[in-house]
């Protein structure tokens, strides 16, 4: 029950004096409650605390009683049913009051229970109990539970009452009861802070806030500038705990600024952060997502801006730049991988050791840019393992992404099981990718290129590499330290550089990335299949569009190609590839070289060919096709492919052969179309422009 103390009075009585005077003392030493703000109109001239006689509400006028002081705790008193009453949110230009609806319907006394016959608000600027010294700020009904204030002053201070006059029939009486609102004296400062229970809009500057968003209502700050402080949803470990397992309200950030911060998100529902900038400190969380959280946080700028991500949430990481900020991931087991989806974001650097810190649950990493510009900022681009669930395996899908310049690219620890397919690794200082202990991982279709170590592993790993790129690498393409005895690294089928294969012991003409005597290394790629940057696109049955990071080349799928959600990826390749494939048509030259990949979402089974023709556009500049005859410009598809070497050197590449595709050439827009079911690698081939000579100027020169 709360520490409210009643007052109760009978109107124009002498004794009233004294009895204030009482409750002066006794209001005193009660206990304030917890601040919060809004909820009041400006007060209207009508009062009927000071019009209404008392008689008037009884059916058999009888005597006034004396007044009484009330406390809700005195069991030996004439009491009411217990109540909860607070100013819940306080803010420069307004207060919310909030009360516990039907909480003042009745009073008991006397063995009777009088019924409330009106009610009204008001507040003095100071503490007081004199009524006189209050302003009347409205009437309110039996169904009124809130009011939002907006006449108060920031640097104010007030105190707000809720009195209600009680009839009594049965003893012939009319009671006045003056009720205070806790806390007893409300501080109106430049901060916001309390409980939101209605939906609310804040704009312009909040300083050094603190907000909780109850179930039901929706924040939103749109274009907001927020410095210091915290907004949460009610139930978050970072804010307040909600009552009785209560869940937080909605919260939607667009546009603002969030200067050191504090957000959390637990809440259903349609939150978001989006187009903000975000500004944080260093080992310090910004961006809280926990509890079964529903976020988008897409379209920001963060600052050394750090997201934390656990419990069982279902939150989506998209389009966003990090500027030495970090997503750490602790989500509990079992969760379907897409729930938590990081893609499509720009790293630059990281406040910590990584840039994605995956500790523990399921994550899809897909997609994202990750540039080392700084050389003292963070080690590692991805890190995934090392779970703080015991046994529970740390499942993630790490697809598709790019990662420049880290002292490591990804490292896989201790019960980590990752899929790692379609990414790009290149200049790490270290090794592109690790993985240790009892690390799982299918590592398939990556280029692990131009770094100390392609990828390096110890103590127990379980991994298969499977058509990936290991080229250009200064010490080793595959390095094994320390591994159990009789533990081998399955790298088959795997370009190493050369047709000849990886430099290794079973190997000894290979040309190719050296690896260490574990790694199996049989069954090398005769063609180099070495892309520079990897787009994807999750495309379903209605149809849809993958690009290439640069603009360049794009796929459109129609409707009905695909019976499933499939992942389609575009990959851009360096046209010294073309050395290792077969030759192009006769006096034939490349301007683009490209792959197309598809898998099934669901399962991940690869795609070959679509039920219907795709459209492949390719954009070019004038300069790009320079000695080229641009009439002549065709894609072509590379067909009948088995890259792996057989028993005959040579016999994979001199079974390939090129197909071009129908299409159009629009020369006055440089764009060359072409259409194809069948995916693979694509190359955009013409035939060598002719040499000119002018022969009477070769003899006006020679005279």
């Amino acid at each position: 029950m709360s520490k409210h103390f009643l007052l109760a009075l009978s109107a124009r009585l002498p004794i009233v004096a004294a009895v204030l005077a009482v409750a002066s003392v006794q209001l005193q030493a009660a206990q304030a409650h917890r601040l919060s703000p809004p909820l009041m109109a400006a007060a209207v001239p009508d009062d009927p605390l000071h019009r209404l006689d008392p008689q008037t509400t009884l059916a058999s006028p009888g005597a006034y009683r004396p007044a009484m002081l009330l406390q809700p705790d005195d069991a030996t008193a004439a009491t009411s049913p217990a109540r909860t009453s607070d100013a819940v949110l306080v803010c420069p230009d307004f207060v919310d009051l909030r009360w516990e609806p039907h909480a003042y319907d009745f009073l008991y006394t006397g063995g009777e229970e009088c019924e409330a016959f009106t009610r009204a608000l008001y507040r003095a600027p100071h503490y007081t109990t004199e009524i006189d010294e209050m302003d009347f700020l409205g009437a309110v009904t039996a169904t009124d539970y809130s009011r939002r204030d907006r006449s108060v002053v920031e640097g104010g201070s007030y105190q707000y009452t809720l009195h209600v006059i009680y009839t009594c029939p049965i003893q012939g009486f009319a009671q006045a009861v003056m009720w205070w609102l806790t806390p007893s004296l409300v501080q109106v400062t430049e901060s916001c802070l309390g409980d939101i229970y209605e939906d609310e809009t804040f704009t312009g500057v909040l300083t050094a806030p603190s907000l909780a968003v109850r179930e039901g209502a929706t924040l939103r700050l749109p274009g907001a500038d927020v410095v210091g402080g915290e907004i949460a949803s009610a139930g978050s470990s970072v804010c307040c705990s909600a009552p009785g397992g209560v869940t937080g309200g909605v919260m939607q950030i667009t546009g603002a600024t969030l200067d050191n911060t504090r957000v959390t998100f637990t809440a259903r529902g349609s939150n978001s952060l989006s187009g903000s900038r975000v500004i944080g400190q260093a080992n310090r969380s910004e961006i809280h997502v926990e509890s079964e959280a529903e976020v988008l946080i897409d379209g920001n700028s963060l600052f050394s801006g750090w997201v934390k991500i656990e419990g069982l949430p279902k939150v989506n990481v998209v389009g966003n730049d990090f500027h030495e900020g970090m997503i750490t991931i602790e989500t509990g087991g079992g969760a379907p991988l897409d729930q938590v989806t990081i893609s499509k974001n720009r790293f630059y650097d990281a406040a910590q050791a990584a840039a994605i810190w995956q500790y523990a649950g399921s994550a899809t990493i897909v997609g994202n840019h990750f540039v080392r510009a700084n050389p003292e900022a963070s080690d590692r681009a991805i890190d995934v393992g090392e779970s703080h669930h015991g046994s529970v395996p740390v499942v993630a899908n790490i697809l598709d992404n790019v990662i420049v310049g880290f002292d490591r690219g990804i490292g896989l620890a201790g019960g980590a099981v990752a899929t790692i397919r379609g990414n790009v690794l290149q200049y790490c200082e270290d090794e592109a990718l690790s993985a240790h202990h009892d690390a799982q991982a299918t590592i398939e279709e990556n280029t692990f290129v131009n770094s100390r170590a392609g990828l390096k592993f110890w103590d127990q790993p379980q991994v298969t590499l499977r058509d990936n790129c290991i080229a250009g690498n200064t010490r080793y393409g595959v390095y094994t330290s320390s591994v159990q005895p009789g533990l081998q690294v399955d790298a088959r089928e795997n370009w190493w550089g050369h047709a000849s294969g990886a430099k290794h012991p079973s190997n000894p003409g290979g040309r190719g990335d050296e690896a260490t005597a574990p790694v199996l290394v049989s069954n090398p790629l005769l063609m180099d299949n070495c892309f520079s940057d990897s787009s994807a696109a999750v495309i379903g049955s209605q149809g849809g569009t993958v690009s290439s990071s640069a603009g360049h080349t794009s796929l459109a799928v129609p409707g009905g190609a695909l019976s499933a959600d499939t992942r389609v990826a575009l990959r851009p390749m360096d046209c010294a590839a073309l050395a290792t494939m077969p030759a192009p048509p006769a006096n034939g030259a490349g301007l683009r070289l490209f792959q197309v990949a598809a898998r099934r979402v669901s399962d991940g089974v690869p795609l070959s060919t679509l039920s219907a023709q795709a459209e492949l556009s390719v954009t070019y500049a004038e300069a790009d096709r320079l000695g080229i005859d641009e009439d002549t410009l065709t894609i072509y598809r590379l067909d009948s492919v088995q890259q792996a070497a057989s028993s005959a050197p040579g016999s994979a590449r001199s079974a390939a052969s090129w197909t071009p595709l129908s299409g159009e050439l629009n020369a006055d827009h440089n764009v060359l179309t072409g259409r194809t079911a069948t995916l693979g690698t694509f190359a955009v081939l013409g035939e060598r422009e002719e040499a000119h000579i002018c022969l009477p100027l070769l003899l006006a020169a020679a005279r």
